[in-house]
């Protein structure tokens, strides 16, 4: 065990001096051991250490979400297309569809959100067509909004607003 553990010590101190980039003696004592050493020792000689290698990266390169801020903003047009404004549906509607129109196409990074009595509904997406699903009865408010990816918080573009209503049976209303 000494005799792997004295050379492996051995190449530590070696290493270890080349990365202060020092001189190192190889030599042995007077018992027959190998010794490494700053200094040099009867019977020793000098080792060439090679420089350490070193490695610098290159620049970083913008990232694709600054490539996309630099561009100029585009000047969107928003508008639902589908309902229109005061439709109102029957209580056997289950669902709505709400179609959105964008002129011009969405850019890189940006997506339609749709608002429902001034709250997102749903996450925002790519394609202008969300659905309503099962709505109480009552009137609703959509809008319509294209955000970028990278800062949802402040619109690039918003719709009109429009009123909807949606119908449901109620024991008060003896029509139903």
């Amino acid at each position: 065990m000494k005799k792997f553990l004295l050379p492996l010590c051995g190449l530590f101190v070696l290493y270890a001096q080349a990365t202060f980039a020092e001189t190192v003696y190889r030599g042995t004592d007077a018992n027959g051991n190998i010794v490494y050493s700053d200094k040099p020792l009867p019977n020793s000689e000098k080792i060439e250490i090679a420089p350490v290698q070193t490695y610098t990266p290159p620049p970083p390169s913008p990232s694709p979400d600054l490539a996309i801020k630099n561009e100029a903003p585009i000047e969107y047009q928003i508008s639902i297309i589908e309902p229109l404004d005061q439709d109102t549906f029957p209580h056997s509607t289950a669902s709505i569809p709400v179609k959105i129109e964008v002129s011009p196409a969405l850019g890189k990074g940006d997506e339609i959100r749709l608002l429902v009595n001034g709250e997102p509904y749903g996450a925002p997406s790519k394609t202008p067509v969300f659905e309503l699903k099962e709505l109480y009865r009552g009137a609703y408010q959509l809008k319509a909004e294209i955000v970028s990816i990278s800062d949802p918080t402040h619109p690039k573009a918003e719709s009109n607003p429009i009123t909807i209503y949606q119908q449901r049976a109620s024991v008060f209303n003896k029509k139903n």
